[in-house]
């Protein structure tokens, strides 16, 4: 996903960008002068917390532990057990099965202080393990994807301001835009169908193609050369 947002999503242009996907846990992706370092790349289990929260790779503290949607989800339950008058409970249904990744931003819109103070919590978890990636690597874009970008401007105005306040230098931020990923799920079946092909036909023209025909379409041509 992270080549196909550098080729022909939201990092097109970039010489260096940072790919973060915000799913069951953290995925991420870097890439620097066109060249994919994605196995190198497990992001989303550099330690943010000492001693924080276990995550599923076995170690404490972990991005992952804190700022995927699963991280989300669970803050949000745990936060609505403390305050049972949080209106979230009405909008899962009572239900916290029913809790998602959007439950906790709709109670935020509608302001309701429990998931307010969620939010902003998750915001800054996020911010810190994008501000480490930023001061390590000084991409030129971090793209988000994942089911929680859907909330576009609404997740990434205050994330910004997070960021530029926790990198090392103010330059560092000014200098890496951040943006939502542009292709869905295209994406990973596009990039991956390219870094298979791209000996054959170059990965640009591959993916280009991949990232902008129907799926249906496109999914059997994939499958004749992964």
């Amino acid at each position: 996903a992270a080549y196909a947002e550098y080729i022909a999503g939201a990092a097109r242009g970039s010489r260096r960008s940072v790919m973060v996907t915000l799913g069951t846990g953290i995925g991420v992706g870097v890439i620097i002068d066109g060249s994919d370092h994605g196995m190198a790349a497990e992001g989303g289990h550099m330690v943010i917390y000492y001693h924080g929260r276990h995550c599923t790779c076995g170690h404490d503290g972990c991005f992952e532990a804190y700022a995927s949607a699963t991280a989300l989800i669970n803050q949000t339950r745990e936060a609505m057990l403390r305050h049972k008058e949080s209106l979230l409970w009405e909008l899962c249904g009572g239900d916290l099965s029913k809790v998602n990744g959007k439950t906790p931003f709709d109670g935020r819109d509608a302001g309701d202080h429990t998931a307010i103070v969620v939010v902003a919590q998750y915001l800054e978890f996020l911010a810190y393990g994008i501000s480490n990636l930023i001061n390590l690597l000084e991409p030129d874009v971090v793209v988000i994807g994942g089911g929680i970008c859907a909330q576009g401007e609404k997740l990434l105005t205050p994330l910004r301001g997070l960021v530029h306040e926790m990198v090392y230098h103010p330059l560092f931020a000014e200098r890496c835009r951040m943006a939502i990923a542009e292709l869905g799920m295209r994406g990973g079946w596009g990039g991956a169908g390219g870094r298979a092909k791209r000996g054959v036909w170059g990965p640009k023209g591959v993916l280009r193609l991949a990232c902008t025909q129907p799926q249906e379409r496109f999914f059997p041509f994939a499958g004749s050369f992964l």
